[in-house]
């Protein structure tokens, strides 16, 4: 039997076996929680308070045999009950099903002690941020991110998935300038929380105000988000505030559909957050509509800004509908140079899930432990 260890990570219990050293806090949530206390102004007593308040789930380490980092994200008490253990077997399937070279894939999963499970997947020490904040990427190696960018969502989205996170701290870059997305989290086969997100800097406006769930055309506009930056050098949609964030929406992408305020009412979100939604939109239906206008983008010299504005405005756009799926932007012109329709797999193979829920106590708890035995 594999011997397991502790490890105290921000007050959160980690445990592994020996095959995983170094284990610590992941520098995104570091510097997460860096930006609260500064922004908040929060005391010493406030931090003690916030961080007991923090759901820590993932943690950095080193995997001894792979002889690689790897991020280990812990799902706490599985068997607690039945919906629990489907939903945990939910996820458990359908990120062992997903096979494709720009994504991060699982490479081990276990059960500890306290009847915890862990799962492990690659990580890099370089992230798509880190490159940006180095003085921007020039046109050649942004349009072949995108590509693989796209590429990746692609199969993600045939597989009735979606990202709804994405952002360039969770683009993975190697040394050979390939990439991989990381942080795909399994919360529902089809649609994402509503914002639940830390960053609203990459978030599709539905996401931010809530007026319908989040889904893969989320992802296309995420993605839209990343290529201007990657070709700017800074964020697209930098908003300090909700309402800067909206102002700079209205700026980008002209006037939103009427019905948008409709929905932001009838999902009933936050009092201020629709006030503000209001303030920001609402004149434009009663003075001159806008059209989209990305004139204002400081794109680099190197840039083909012909072609990169025309599939930004397909991507950015207020109606989720009304964006380009990911096969969609693979074929568009800015991307010929590497589009190749039989190097852009989908997802050929579905999972079920065929436990019978009938049955007595918790039927889910013998799939999940049949499942990380047969990864093992």
């Amino acid at each position: 039997m594999a011997s397991f260890v502790q490890s105290e990570i921000l007050g959160t219990i980690f445990e592994t076996t020996t095959r995983y050293t170094d284990l610590k806090a992941k520098e995104l949530l570091l510097s997460g929680l860096l930006w609260y206390l500064l922004k908040f102004r929060i005391t010493r007593q406030h931090a003690v308070i916030f961080r007991a308040l923090i759901e820590l789930w993932e943690s950095s380490a080193y995997d001894e045999i792979r002889q690689q980092h790897v991020v280990l994200r812990k799902i706490r008490s599985p068997f607690k009950t039945r919906r629990k253990s489907r939903e945990v077997l939910e996820e458990i399937v359908l990120l062992k099903q997903l096979q494709h070279s720009n994504l991060v894939l699982l490479s081990h999963i276990f059960v500890s002690p306290l009847d915890n499970i862990y799962l492990v997947s690659e990580s890099s020490k370089t992230h798509l941020t880190q490159i940006i904040r180095k003085g921007g990427i020039d046109n050649a190696f942004a349009t072949y991110f995108v590509y693989q960018i796209l590429r990746g969502l692609k199969y993600l989205h045939s597989t009735g998935l979606s990202h709804c996170d994405l952002k360039p701290s969770v683009i993975l870059v190697d040394d050979h300038a390939e990439i991989k997305i990381s942080n795909i989290e399994i919360n529902s086969p089809r649609y994402c929380p509503i914002g639940s997100r830390f960053n609203n800097h990459y978030q599709a406006p539905e996401a931010i105000l809530a007026y319908q769930r989040a889904d893969s055309s989320a992802d296309i506009f995420s993605t839209g988000c990343i290529l201007g930056e990657m070709l700017q050098g800074n964020a697209l949609f930098a908003g300090e505030d909700l309402r800067q964030q909206l102002e700079i929406f209205r700026d980008l992408l002209g006037s939103p559909p009427e019905w948008m305020l409709e929905k932001c009412c009838d999902r009933k979100i936050c009092d201020k957050t629709f006030e503000i939604a209001t303030d920001v939109f609402k004149p434009m239906y009663h003075d001159s509509p806008r059209v989209p206008d990305m004139s204002s983008l400081a794109l680099f010299e190197s840039t083909d800004t012909t072609l990169v504005l025309d599939l930004l405005k397909r991507m950015l756009v207020f109606e989720p509908r009304g964006r380009l799926s990911a096969s969609d932007a693979l074929a568009h012109s800015y991307l010929e140079r590497y589009h190749d329709p039989t190097d852009e797999p989908i997802c050929q193979r579905q999972s079920e899930l065929l436990v019978d829920e009938r049955l007595p106590g918790n039927p889910w708890m013998k799939e999940i432990i049949s499942e990380v035995l047969k990864h093992n």
